[in-house]
């Protein structure tokens, strides 16, 4: 009986340090979003009871059972998913990533160890903060653009057509964030584009048209973007844009414009930062856009004026009997 107990001990050993560790990093060059690695984990048993039995014993890794060494210091990490496939326990962890280039990643889990190799080659993302495609702007506009992973040699930037340079931010405080600024100081339509290359060799481009309207020239047909105020709730403000006169022609409803907007270090595109309504210019001659606001659906709440920007349709040197004010 006592070999028989100590052959049983012998054979549940085995079947113990028989278990493994496979990693695979879900993409070869991109992982994730704005420098996050996904890792699959895989823990390996010799059959299903013991696979189940270390998943309860786990519960889910936490830094008390679970580390992770990048290049061998520990990072944090957080689990995104788990299961099981036959006799393999799977966890799947995130982690920011670190420099681009060779990295080598090891992961313990409840005492099982593993690791692998791999080349971080990000892919890039560059983007014109803050503005709409054919938005208009009143009053004197820098353009600010905000590139991830981007190598700076190769940047190329053209406003309308002949190439420009503007100042770089390379100390963001952000990993591989790199942030331009740039001065408008032409009057009229602009075309703003922008090219590079990222640290996984793929040509990046972003371009945006806009209008800088700083003298409040408009040229008859032109159509332009006009920002309301920021996306506001169900419940109010809102807000009501016609025009003073038959020179500018205002759609009725606020239209929809993708805007990028950098928030704690990661880019954001969305449709839904801004209210914005379409003008065309019909007519020349002196106009301007009314803007007016209601604070709520209550009917004691009435519309008020927010503001008023007055124009030239004609191109003329400037307005002569309009006052622009807010």
């Amino acid at each position: 009986m006592k070999k028989l107990a100590v052959l049983g001990c012998l054979l549940l050993f085995c079947q113990v340090v028989r278990a493994d560790m496979t990693i695979k990093i879900e993409d070869p060059n991109y992982y994730g979003d704005m420098g996050f690695i996904d890792a699959k984990v895989s823990l390996n048993f010799s059959n299903t009871d013991e696979m189940l039995k270390k998943m309860v014993e786990l519960g889910r890794p936490t830094p008390e059972n679970t580390t992770v060494l990048l290049n061998g210091k520990a990072v944090a990490f957080t689990q995104d998913m788990s299961g099981h496939d036959g006799t393999s326990a799977e966890y799947s962890l995130r982690f920011n990533a670190g420099n681009p280039g060779e990295d080598e990643l090891k992961v313990s889990i409840g005492g099982i160890t593993g690791g692998t190799n791999f080349k971080y080659m990000p892919h890039g993302k560059i983007e014109v903060l803050d503005t709409a495609d054919n938005e208009a702007f009143f009053d004197i506009k820098d353009i600010e653009w905000a590139g991830y992973y981007i190598d700076p040699g190769t940047l190329k930037i053209t406003l309308n057509g002949k190439e420009v340079h503007c100042a770089l931010n390379k100390d963001t405080g952000f990993e591989g964030l790199i942030k331009g600024i740039m001065s408008v100081g032409t009057e009229g339509k602009q075309e703003l584009d922008i090219k590079c290359v990222d640290y996984a060799g793929t040509t990046l481009e972003a371009a945006r048209t806009f209008y800088n309207f700083v003298k409040h020239d408009v040229e008859p047909g032109t159509v332009f973007l006009y920002r309301v105020a920021p996306n506001g709730s169900r419940s109010g403000p809102f807000y009501r844009v016609t025009s003073i006169n038959d020179r500018l022609a205002v759609g009725n409803d606020t239209v929809p414009a993708d805007v990028c907007r950098l928030l704690d270090g990661k880019l954001f595109c969305r449709n839904f930062y801004y209210d914005y309504v379409k003008i065309e210019a019909v007519k020349k001659g002196e106009t301007g856009i009314h803007t007016e606001m209601k604070r709520g659906l209550i009917d004691k709440d009435e519309w008020k004026k927010h503001s008023d920007i007055y124009i030239d349709v004609a191109g003329n040197d400037g307005l002569s009997g309009l006052k622009n004010k807010d």
